[in-house]
């Protein structure tokens, strides 16, 4: 998917992941993740998965466990963008989403 606002193509639903099996977690162990959202989207869905594959590739290699949804406040949209890149303001880190999970 080509998306303007990043200049860039994306691949939705890949497996990311964050322990694997036989892994050793210790406690108060804090694995990150993060993530783009594109812009004009008020909800991120983030799902949590199982697989029991090696080294999973897409969603649909896991079991899903759990969902985040994640509803922001303010909504980017392509407008926005542009107003931004006008004026040199384009900040793209405001678009990061940044989850942490707490073993």
């Amino acid at each position: 998917v080509y998306i303007k606002y990043y200049k860039g193509y994306f691949v939705k639903n890949c497996f990311k992941v964050l322990a694997r099996q036989n892994k050793e977690i210790s406690n108060n162990q804090i694995i990150k993740y993060s993530c783009k959202r594109q812009p004009g989207c008020s909800i991120a869905r983030i799902a949590i998965l199982c697989s029991d594959m090696e080294y999973p590739k897409m969603s649909h290699d896991g079991k899903v466990l759990a969902r985040l949804k994640l509803q922001f406040d303010h909504i980017d949209t392509d407008k926005d963008f542009d107003n931004h890149h006008q004026n040199g303001k384009r900040d793209k880190d405001n678009m990061n989403i940044n989850a942490e999970f707490h073993f």
